[in-house]
């Protein structure tokens, strides 16, 4: 099914408003209660992304994501969803090379749980911040190019459904995505200045993905992330500071 850039810009605008829009936010900060769409029965158990807690081997994330077919339903909400989910996988390079870390309150959810390997595990999206921040502290530059990505939309159980499936399923997806992420220190003698390429540390590294589909007060759908863990991909290449990446 082949779809015009104005149709995936409607549909965009037209999911993104689509949900009952309360006249506020409840004061308790809970969201009102929104069923998943009706393509979600429709799509395969969502896979489990780590292994005791570490992000899985290459090998194994192909035989979850790529072996098996992949499914996209012929469903122009499906199509909406993916493409929230590509904005925020990008939205995440731009905030943490920008230096805005706040904008990573619309790209993890709030409970969200991360494994950056050598940086650690975080709970938490306020964690996340924090930890990244000072990790990334002492390089005058980052860039995060994201490539290679595959997106699964998925169900799981809806434990909180009053009914069991197929009336309490809950939308989800999974990802992975290439990144080369490459650390660049301010020169020696300020700016403008030389960097010696032996002082640049080009990172090649997989995100493993979880998400979670949000419907905001206003009844704007937003794909955040729930989990997240880091597979190293190669080799460092440069050199890094002693504080880890």
């Amino acid at each position: 099914m082949k779809f015009s850039v104005l149709s995936i810009t409607a549909v965009l605008a037209v999911t993104a408003t689509a949900a009952p829009a309360p006249s506020s936010c409840p004061l308790n900060g809970q969201l009102p209660a929104h069923p998943a769409p009706a393509y979600a029965a429709s799509l395969p158990p969502c896979p489990i992304l780590h292994s005791n807690g570490v992000a899985l081997s290459r090998s194994d994330i192909a035989q979850v994501l790529v072996s098996s077919p992949h499914v996209v339903p012929a469903d122009t909400t499906a199509l909406a969803d993916m493409e929230l989910i590509r904005g925020t996988i990008s939205r995440y390079a731009v905030a943490i090379d920008g230096r805005n870390f706040p904008v990573l309150d619309g790209v993890f959810a709030a409970g969200a749980f991360a494994n950056y390997s050598e940086v650690g595990s975080m709970a938490g999206v306020a964690q996340i911040k924090t930890t990244l921040e000072a990790a990334l502290a002492p390089f005058a530059l980052t860039q995060h190019n994201m490539g290679t990505s595959v997106i699964q939309l998925c169900r799981q159980v809806d434990t909180a459904a009053a009914q069991p499936p197929p009336g309490g399923w809950l939308l989800s997806a999974v990802s992975v995505t290439y990144v080369l992420a490459t650390h660049y220190p301010a020169p020696s003698m300020g700016w403008p200045g030389v960097i010696s390429p032996n002082d640049i540390a080009v990172v090649p590294v997989m995100y493993q993905d979880s998400w979670v589909r949000e419907i905001g007060c206003q009844g704007r759908v937003a794909w955040k992330i729930k989990e997240r863990y880091l597979l190293y991909q190669g080799l460092l290449i440069g050199s890094v500071p002693s504080q880890k990446l």
